[in-house]
């Protein structure tokens, strides 16, 4: 999803002038509120949309050229090129892993404003269920009396650290004398 936003953002920031205005809005849709939504796939029972949208006030795009939107290499407008430099293949590849996803990008733009909205199907439960937390097994149990830690590690910095959180959370079942030959104190 980082590259979904990147791309979506990248392209709303490249196409707003100075002084222009782009927003990110996420939100958790609940099932009634997208029973007509554009999603591809079903969402089961118990699942929510997450939704993110971008909005700009950039130069916008016609209701007409919406179709060119998500083909690669092409530019809404050619007289854009000098201005606005791309290739279209990252609003290609936010269509692409949002469909991988069951989705769809949703674009609400016409000239002088626009705005992109991916709404992805996410587990979630309803607000007033809490899960319980699961039960914790004691670290001892995963330890004999004898058991070493051997730390593989390239860097000694990490090396040390990851000795010192061993030591804190098994105080009693790290060989101190071990740890200290091998440089870790």
């Amino acid at each position: 999803m980082r590259q979904v936003l990147l791309n979506l953002l990248n392209n709303a920031v490249k196409f707003t002038p100075p002084g222009g205005q782009v927003t990110l809005l996420v939100h958790l849709e609940q099932p009634e509120a997208y029973k007509d939504s554009d999603c591809i796939q079903p969402i089961p029972s118990g699942a929510c949309n997450l939704c993110f949208s971008v909005l700009d006030t950039g130069i916008g795009i016609a209701a007409a050229d919406h179709a060119k939107l998500f083909q690669a290499f092409v530019q809404i407008d050619s007289s854009l090129n000098r201005q606005y430099s791309g290739t279209g293949l990252g609003r290609m590849l936010v269509k692409q892993i949002v469909e991988l996803h069951g989705s769809s990008v949703i674009v609400n733009s016409e000239v002088g404003k626009g705005s992109f909205t991916v709404r992805l199907p996410y587990a979630c439960q309803a607000p007033n269920v809490i899960a319980a937390a699961p039960k914790m097994i004691p670290s001892e149990a995963f330890l004999l009396p004898n058991d070493r830690v051997l730390i593989v590690e390239d860097s000694t910095a990490a090396a040390e650290q990851i000795a010192r959180y061993l030591r804190g959370c098994l105080e009693s079942r790290i060989d101190r004398k071990k740890l200290t030959r091998l440089g870790c104190k």
